[in-house]
This record gives C-alpha cells, structure tokens and sequence, in this order.
C-alpha cells in the first residue's frame, strides 16, 4: 500500500512538473497526464504536425491509439507517439486505454498550424 501511494505521488509530482516543461517556449514534447478514470490533462492537447506527445499514468499499463500517429510505443505506465507530417489540422479525438483493466477514453488532440 506504501509503495503504491509513494508510486501515485512520484508520478503527479512527475507529471506536474513535465507539465510546467511541456509550456516552456522551445519545449520539444506536450505531456499528457492520465488519471485512474482516465481523464486526460490536458484535455484538449495542443500539438503540431511532426511533434512527439508523450502520455503518463500512475498506475496500470498505458497505450494510446489515433490515426494520426506514427512511431507509437508504450511501456508499463507511459505512451508516446509522433504526430504525422501530413495529418490534417484542427480536432482529432485519441483513446488512451488502461490494458491493466480494459478501460478506454478518448481524450482530444488539437493539431495546430
């Protein structure tokens, strides 16, 4: 129980951070955190084409989906993938699914010019 509220307080303290990165000008990669009801922050995400977005859970195992990515990958409670070059502006939805325990949401992706 220790570990598990150590490992949930690493990780909003992780995320929260990448948080203030991932606004910095110049910053190379949004960071997506995904909550235990897999809700996303933030939601919507802003990207450009070619961008790399990266995704952090506390707990279970995550992996993302989208038509608009390429290069996905996904290890234990983090999921990354690349934005495509030629994917086409403006609102895409992306299901971030918990495979731990099945569960899926669909957070937004806004694809900025």
């Amino acid at each position: 129980m220790r570990r598990t509220i150590l490992l949930s307080v690493l990780v909003l303290a992780g995320c929260t951070y990448y948080h203030r990165m991932s606004t910095c000008p110049g910053s190379a990669a949004p960071i997506v955190c995904i909550d235990s009801s897999l809700n996303a922050s933030p939601n919507p995400v802003h990207v450009k084409r070619g961008q790399w977005l990266h995704f952090f859970m506390a707990s279970g195992e995550l992996n993302i989906e989208g038509d608009f990515f390429e290069n996905q990958g996904h290890d234990g409670g983090q999921a990354w993938g690349r934005v495509k070059k030629d994917a086409s502006y403006g609102e895409h939805k992306s299901t971030v699914v918990n495979m731990t325990t099945g569960k899926r949401n669909d957070p937004e992706v806004m694809i900025d010019p």
